[in-house]
């Protein structure tokens, strides 16, 4: 099909070029208002052509784009997409400059397909770790990285209902406690329509840390498995695992994009603002 529609474009352009050496050259022998017409006529006649091929071919090449499956957020995945997602990178030689103390890093990597291997992969700017297999990389973190338009329409807080309820100012590390917050527990895949208080908890802060890293984390407890089993089998093991991840490493980073990050640092800053004042809030 691309050669077919390329064989065609070129034929269609080189008679345009020939129209327009032609009509050059007779444009001045032309009847006013009648031959001059034809002329124009013919040439535009060709470069409808010529964008219609070019439609084509954009058209042709979206659905040429293979799709292998979906990120960990719902997100159509095709090849070549640039995603971002979390890898343990701790025992790695060349250390990615990101890496947390559990030795988690986020990264960004490019969908390719390995020839070799005749399977998916992440391709990464790292010379111990060129390219990395899904499976190495931290369920639950992989997201498919959007243009600001596509961000800017999925967004998915709404900033009136960002509350903070205290902040603490410790460690070189300037922390807040948001209000339970169901947008924030539906991006973390744990939301529950009814309250859930006593089979677990849930806790978010925002964090501008000494490093001027904003995130925000969410700290998750059990308080009765077989109750969170029983009342809640749709979000248990998703709860379970974050709970583990918070008792034995630290607490997970939530996966907002930059508009919804950007909204919530905002908040943030007017909240400490108020209560410590303009100059320790200085980055």
């Amino acid at each position: 099909m691309e050669n077919i529609i390329e064989s065609i474009e070129s034929e269609v352009s080189k008679l345009l070029n020939e129209s327009l050496e032609e009509s050059a050259k007779k444009s001045n022998m032309a009847a006013a208002g009648y031959d001059e017409g034809w002329y124009a006529g013919e040439m535009n006649a060709y470069e409808k052509v010529f964008n219609f091929i070019e439609k084509l071919k954009e058209k042709d090449l979206e659905t040429s784009k293979r799709v292998i499956g979906y990120d960990d957020f719902g997100k159509q995945l095709y090849e070549g997409d640039f995603c971002t997602f979390d890898v343990n990178a701790a025992d790695w030689r060349f250390k990615p400059d990101n890496i947390r103390k559990s030795g988690l890093a986020t990264l960004e990597g490019q969908v390719t397909y390995n020839e070799q291997d005749k399977c998916y992969e992440l391709s990464i700017d790292n010379d111990y770790c060129p390219a990395l297999y899904f499976h190495a990389i931290e369920p639950g973190t992989l997201r498919v990285k959007e243009s600001k338009e596509q961000v800017k329409d999925d967004i998915r807080i709404n900033p009136d209902k960002i509350n903070f309820l205290e902040v603490s100012n410790e460690n070189a590390c300037k922390i807040a406690r948001l209000s339970a917050s169901p947008e924030l527990d539906k991006i973390m895949g744990i939301y529950t329509k009814k309250s859930n208080e006593f089979a677990f908890s849930v806790n978010y802060y925002a964090r501008l840390q000494d490093t001027n890293e904003f995130d925000v984390i969410a700290c998750v407890e059990i308080n009765n498995k077989n109750w969170l089993r029983r009342d809640f089998p749709d979000v248990a093991d998703k709860v379970i695992k974050l709970a583990d991840t918070y008792r034995n490493i630290e607490p997970v980073v939530i996966p907002l994009n930059k508009e919804e990050l950007n909204i919530i640092e905002e908040k943030f800053n007017d909240y400490y603002i108020n209560i410590y004042g303009n100059d320790d809030i200085e980055r």
